[in-house]
């Protein structure tokens, strides 16, 4: 599998995080890097270095169609409640999706809910 390059919100639980580094992904963290950021500055950040943009916070739809701010590669937006043993869930769930069904991730908005999964293109 080739290396993919995430960019973790900081709601993004920290053991997905190390789940992806372990699977030799590149994750870059704004709860290690840059915590505070707001979500302009996030979607900066993953647009201007074309990272994935991994996170559980649902105001980057209205802030990439809406008010047409910068697209990082893609957005994955988890759209579910973790208990504290589920962290590495959505990392988990994320690697079945590129592996088992064959997702190409370039230039998508993608929303995982428990038992569905709605794909859409990030420019339309």
């Amino acid at each position: 599998m080739t290396q993919l390059n995430f960019l973790a919100d900081e709601n993004f639980p920290k053991s997905s995080i190390v789940f992806l580094r372990n699977k030799g992904h590149k994750v870059k963290s704004i709860k290690e890097e840059f915590p505070g950021t707001d979500d302009e500055r996030v979607l900066s950040i993953a647009s201007i270095e074309k990272l994935i943009l991994l996170t559980f916070d649902r105001d980057y739809s209205d802030l990439i169609y809406k008010n047409k701010l910068n697209l990082p590669s893609s957005l994955i937006f988890f759209r579910m409640n973790l208990t504290n043993q589920e962290g590495d869930l959505p990392a988990k769930i994320l690697m079945n999706l590129i592996k088992e069904e064959k997702i190409d991730l370039s230039n998508k908005f993608i929303v995982i809910q428990p038992n569905k999964i709605r794909i859409k293109p990030l420019q339309e």
